[in-house]
């Protein structure tokens, strides 16, 4: 078995994704939130004070590379911790693309496809994220879990109605002097082939 596989404050929450006991669950996101507090929390990541903790242990992990992913393409564990890597790196798209190839070989992890939801959510794709969350709602969650995706659905819905209340004050006006593109000069011009006929017109 690779090094990479023991080292327990890298594996503590990928394997929170794969179902831990909620107590070594706990654990995990402790030591998680730790670590990440004395490097320092990567600009961007955390939105307020009453989202950081939850903030921290989502997108804290072991720094493993993508060499580690190409080696071992299949190991979920890697993987998530690549995933969340490239979202502290600010790589979101990539790491959405990550989650997604997790999430067809085990389309069944709440915790994966949470954070994929997350990351929709950041990069702006609402309706996307909005249906990741309704997928997880409409399975079996533990109640942290369940709880976390109302927080998420709550805080998409505020963001829907932003969109629609800023696109309801765009508006255009377009005023035309000669909407008919008729000549200004009070002559209009009819070509009939190769001899052309002009109308004197009367001012109205």
């Amino acid at each position: 078995m690779p090094p990479r596989f023991v080292r327990a404050a890298g594996l503590a929450l990928a394997l929170w994704a794969l179902g831990l006991p909620a107590a070594a669950q706990n654990a995990a996101t402790e030591e998680e939130s730790r670590r990440l507090r004395r490097g320092g929390a990567t600009a961007g990541v955390v939105r307020d004070a009453g989202e950081e903790a939850a903030e921290l242990a989502r997108f804290a992990g072991e720094d493993v590379s993508y060499a580690d992913v190409l080696a071992d393409p299949d190991d979920i564990a890697t993987s998530y911790q690549w995933a969340r890597r490239q979202v502290r790196e600010g790589e979101l798209r990539g790491a959405a693309a990550t989650l997604e190839r997790i999430l067809l070989l085990r389309p069944d992890l709440a915790a994966v496809r949470l954070l994929y939801a997350v990351v929709l959510y950041r990069l702006d794709s609402l309706a996307e994220a909005s249906r990741q969350l309704e997928i997880l709602s409409d399975g079996p969650l533990r109640p942290a879990e369940r709880a976390e995706v109302a927080r998420y659905q709550k805080t998409l819905r505020r963001a829907s109605r932003r969109t629609r209340f800023d696109t309801s004050l765009s508006f255009g006006t377009n005023y035309e002097t000669n909407r008919n593109s008729a000549p200004m000069s009070g002559t209009r011009q009819i070509q009939l082939g190769p001899a052309r006929l002009e109308l004197g017109l009367l001012p109205e």
